[in-house]
C-alpha cells in the first residue's frame, strides 16, 4: 500500500515538473513568439535554463517511481533541493517581493518529500 502511494507521489511530481519545463520550452520553440520577443533578456534565458532543471527533476522523480528501493539518497537530495527552493521563495515573500501563494506553492513538494522521508523505510520495498 505504501509503495503505491509513494510511486503515485513521485509520478505526480515528475509529471508536473516535466509539464512545467515544457511550458518554458514552448516560449523558446516559438509557440508564443510575441511573448518570447517581449520577454527576451538574460532573465528569459535563465527561465529556460530553469526549465532544463525542471525536466531533470521530473525525470529523476519518474525514475524514483520505478526504483523505490534504490532511491533513499536521491530522495534526500530532492528534499534538500526543494527545501532550498522554498527558502528562496519565503525570503522573497518576507522582503515583500512575492505574494503568499508563491512560497506556499513552493513548499508543497518539500513538505511531501519530508513526510515521505520521515515515515517510509526505503529498504522494505524489495521484501
Amino acid at each position: 500500500m505504501k509503495s503505491a502511494i509513494y510511486t503515485s507521489v513521485y509520478r505526480l511530481m515528475g509529471g508536473a515538473f516535466i509539464l512545467a519545463s515544457l511550458g518554458t520550452f514552448s516560449l523558446m520553440f516559438g509557440f508564443f513568439p510575441e511573448m518570447a520577443e517581449a520577454m527576451y533578456s538574460h532573465k528569459f534565458h535563465l527561465l529556460q535554463e530553469f526549465g532544463c532543471a525542471l525536466a531533470f527533476i521530473g525525470m529523476v522523480a519518474m525514475w524514483l517511481s520505478c526504483h523505490l528501493e534504490q532511491g533513499k539518497a536521491i530522495h534526500l537530495m530532492l528534499t534538500v533541493f526543494f527545501s532550498l527552493m522554498a527558502l528562496v521563495h519565503w525570503i522573497d515573500f518576507f522582503k515583500g517581493n512575492l505574494t503568499i501563494a508563491s512560497p506556499l506553492m513552493n513548499s508543497v513538494p518539500m513538505l511531501a518529500l519530508a513526510v515521505m522521508h520521515r515515515f517510509y523505510d526505503f529498504g522494505e520495498i524489495g521484501e
